[in-house]
């Protein structure tokens, strides 16, 4: 038995390896993790997901990123913090900016997101 974790868009993997093979996990842990179900969610009214932009609209901004040069991401890149995350340390707000600022970042999550499309149309046609 396993268990599966998952942070963010890795949440639909975990998700999905748990519907094919539920007999293999022992429990199914989520962090934050978006849902199976994207159109629906953004169908809900969930004030702070609401202020944000559309799936569509982060993976657009995610792509653009993905393809910029580390300098032109800092340029066009306004890396913001959420209210928690400015009562952080100053050292550890400097980090996540930081963090925002690199192509790598971006690159990760618009691979995780097609592999995930992937997987669900291959699941699709079996």
């Amino acid at each position: 038995m396993i268990i599966p974790i998952g942070h963010l868009y890795s949440g639909l993997w975990a998700q999905q390896f748990t519907k094919l093979y539920p007999f293999k996990v022992k429990t199914l842990i989520l962090m934050d993790s978006t849902s199976e179900d994207l159109k629906r969610l953004d169908s809900l009214n969930l004030p702070v997901l609401n202020e944000q932009s559309s799936d569509e609209e982060w993976y657009e901004e995610c792509s653009t990123y993905a393809n910029l040069s580390g300098t032109a991401l800092n340029r066009s890149n306004q890396s913001t913090l959420t209210e928690n995350q400015k009562r952080l340390p100053s050292p550890t707000q400097e980090r996540l900016i930081k963090f925002q600022r690199k192509p790598i970042l971006y690159k990760a999550m618009r691979s995780v997101k097609r592999r995930f499309e992937k997987l669900m149309r291959y699941e699709s046609k079996n």
